[in-house]
């Protein structure tokens, strides 16, 4: 892949990160069973983003990453 994509991937899968992570935050009721897997489903999703589109363009352009330091 090469960079131009790779910062716009990246940047994308981001934000859909935070907009499933807002969807968590907007609701207070967890309690049900059906609200315990959408917020499951939720969570898988963010981390099948993060380790599966995310880490993969950050192994090819760690420069990209930059909680690294951190």
């Amino acid at each position: 892949m090469d960079r131009k994509f790779a910062i716009e991937a990246s940047d994308r899968a981001i934000r859909g990160v935070a907009e499933l992570n807002d969807i968590v935050k907007h609701s207070k009721e967890w309690g049900d069973e059906d609200m315990k897997k959408l917020k499951r489903g939720i969570g898988l999703a963010i981390g099948k983003i993060e380790m599966d589109v995310i880490c993969c363009i950050y192994n090819v352009y760690r420069d990209l990453d930059d909680l690294k330091g951190m």
